[in-house]
Parts: C-alpha cells; sequence; structure tokens
C-alpha cells in the first residue's frame, strides 16, 4: 500500500510503499529528514462496469475486482 506522509518543518508531501503487515515505524522527511506525520486520507468504493473499484479518488489504480 502507499501512505502519505507530511513535513511539518518543509512542508513536503511524499508516498511511502509499505506493506500492510508492517509496524508503524517513524518515517524522516526525503528532503529535511526530520520525522514527518502520515495523512489519512478516506478510501472510497464505487460500482462501475459489473464490479467494485477501489480507489483514493474513487477510480482506482488498480484493475477492476470481481466478486
Amino acid at each position: 500500500m502507499k501512505y502519505e506522509y507530511y513535513c511539518d518543518s518543509c512542508d513536503k508531501q511524499f508516498e511511502v510503499k509499505r506493506s500492510i503487515k508492517d509496524t508503524p515505524e517513524p518515517v524522516n522527511c526525503p528532503q529535511c529528514g526530520s520525522v514527518t506525520r502520515r495523512k489519512y486520507n478516506s478510501l472510497s468504493v464505487t460500482w462501475g462496469k459489473g464490479c467494485w473499484q477501489f480507489g483514493d479518488d474513487g477510480l482506482g489504480d488498480e484493475p477492476c475486482h470481481n466478486w
């Protein structure tokens, strides 16, 4: 999964890809090295083309899943 982080020191926003099973560890900013905080976004689920599709924006990066 991709997680978004924000640095209060330099206002940099960036993504970190990690497994959902990973223990949450502090993430340092790649620009200034300060400890960052994770941004929480809502997850949307939309119905289209005969299948469920998951994504932050309702469109999804993954192909449709037929369940």
